[in-house]
């Protein structure tokens, strides 16, 4: 009878403290989404409190068990949170686009750092993709570049043709 008692409160503690590390993680998770949006130049409450909502969903993405990777990171970077922080500034250049870039990637992999399975590896394949992408663009944008058409727009665009070369899905440039 005692070790009946003593599993089923074993068990209620490890329920208990499941939920402290989720919370944990989730203050974490916030102070980190703070800080990037401090750097990235984003201080309106309002705005920042909707990109997070829009980061949770893509991180739910990102978590999904029944989506194959290559469609979880595809999803991810057509998200509109990625889009929202894509073009956060409309006036920026080449190498603030990349720099914007590598913030965003230098956030994916610190929030993945948190995470408790194998969800953190794709986060950081995801970050690392979209690094090489911004790395091998940067220097080769100008002359895809339209009238009328933004500099954020082009990056975007270049980055995702740059992330699905990365992963596997080859597009005609």
């Amino acid at each position: 009878m005692d070790e009946k008692l003593d599993l089923k409160s074993m068990h209620k503690m490890l329920q208990s403290y499941r939920r402290l590390l989720e919370k944990e993680r989730q203050h974490n998770l916030l102070v980190q989404f703070d800080s990037f949006m401090d750097k990235i130049g984003v201080s309106d409450n309002e705005d920042s409190e909707k990109y997070f909502e829009d980061f949770m969903s893509m991180l739910t993405v990102l978590e999904n068990k029944e989506l194959p990777a290559k469609d979880k990171m595809k999803q991810a970077v057509e998200s509109k949170f990625f889009h929202q922080i894509m073009s956060v500034k409309t006036s920026f250049r080449e190498r603030e686009m990349r720099k914007l870039t590598h913030q965003l990637c230098d956030f994916i992999d610190k929030s993945a750092a948190n995470a408790v399975d194998d969800d953190s590896f794709l986060q950081s394949l995801l970050a690392n993709s979209l690094r090489q992408a911004a790395n091998a663009i940067e220097s080769s944008i100008r002359e895809e570049r339209d009238e009328g058409q933004t500099m954020n727009e082009v990056w975007v665009d270049a980055l995702k043709v740059g992330f699905n070369i990365a992963v596997g899905k080859h597009h005609k440039i």
